[in-house]
């Protein structure tokens, strides 16, 4: 598939997010409270997956931090997809929504009236291949610590385990393919979910997985699966910072219910605070909360990885925004021009 189609599914998911999103105004009856208005159970927040990438938002919903702040947040779970995070929040279902950044950025280019609340983290994709491929790739003499044009280039031919098209993922994926050389078409990228990944590199089907922080190590742990590349270590340099994930509202929301707005920021700063002071009571919480299954030196590697690249300021600074843009400009010819600083994040998100 060329190059240049990259954009084309971009628009087709972002539209798809928006068609989804105004069939589901018309039959779910949370629809009403499309001016931002708190259902009967408080305000909902889709969330797009549990990765580390979300541990801000996963610090804030185990402590309740909302709480102090006299609102009620409760997550509903997208399995992975950026794209139905997306769908929930513009049909109104949710009042907010935990996605990607290039989601944020192309659903508002195709004129989703969206706007970033806080970003999380920056920069947090591994790359992981299976023992298989490890070992193969090492008998070529391609290790984790080599040169990473010559990392990249071995994924040729591989089968890679992403996020769909139009997530940040597969975009970055794309991104990074494309600084080395690479034509897609000399990878098979197979969108799939957190929950298939670490069994389908466990069974054979997928030689590599591209996903945040927080999904792999256990397979690091059985031996089933290696690290191959690790954006938060600075491996790919290639590839400038990047809003890896990010917390979205409506402009409706923030129009009608500021106050609101307000609240949930304040309390995903708290939260934010809470890792920066007591990462120890802010470390437990967010592993009894999302990963109770996942063994703790598995947890606690993935910890100590991503704290590098968390944002517990949930600032959007225009220096992160600038290098942004330039990240998503590198695959296909999508438009951005009516995309701005200004119009994309809240006025207390930026620095």
């Amino acid at each position: 598939m060329a190059w240049l189609s990259h954009a084309g599914r971009v628009r087709r998911s972002v539209l798809t997010a928006m068609a989804v999103g105004l069939l589901l105004c018309g039959s779910l009856t949370a629809c009403a409270n499309r001016s931002g208005a708190a259902g009967k159970d408080g305000y909902k927040i889709a969330m797009s997956s549990n990765s580390m990438t979300a541990a801000p938002v996963l610090a804030a919903l185990s402590r309740n931090t909302f709480s102090a702040h006299g609102i009620t947040v409760k997550p509903v779970a997208m399995n992975g997809s950026s794209s139905n995070s997306l769908a929930a929040l513009l049909s109104g279902d949710t009042q907010f929504a935990f996605l990607g950044g290039t989601n944020a950025v192309d659903a508002r280019a195709q004129g989703s009236p969206v706007v970033i609340v806080g970003a999380t983290a920056t920069n947090l994709l591994t790359m992981s291949v299976s023992k298989k491929v490890a070992d193969s790739l090492a008998e070529r003499g391609v290790r984790p610590d080599s040169p990473i044009a010559d990392r990249v280039k071995a994924l040729k031919g591989l089968t890679i385990a992403t996020s769909p098209p139009g997530s940040l993922s597969h975009t970055i994926l794309l991104g990074m393919l494309k600084a080395f050389g690479v034509s897609q078409t000399a990878v098979k990228v197979v969108p799939s979910d957190p929950g298939a990944m670490t069994a389908g590199i466990k069974r054979g089907l997928y030689d590599a997985v591209f996903w945040p922080v927080g999904v792999m190590e256990p397979s690091y742990a059985d031996g089933t699966a290696k690290l191959f590349i690790s954006f938060p270590a600075g491996d790919v340099p290639q590839i400038p910072s990047f809003m890896q994930g990010v917390v979205i509202t409506t402009e409706r929301v923030v129009k009608s219910n500021p106050d609101a707005v307000k609240k949930v920021r304040d309390a995903l700063i708290d939260a934010g605070n809470l890792i920066r002071q007591d990462e120890k009571t802010a470390k437990t919480a967010v592993k009894n909360y999302a990963f109770e299954s996942v063994d703790q030196a598995s947890f606690d590697q993935q910890w100590a990885i991503a704290k590098r690249a968390w944002l517990t300021d949930l600032k959007v600074p225009r220096t992160l925004y600038d290098s942004h843009m330039k990240v998503q400009a590198l695959v296909g010819d999508a438009h951005y021009d009516k995309v701005t600083y200004d119009g994309l994040v809240l006025p207390a998100a930026r620095s």
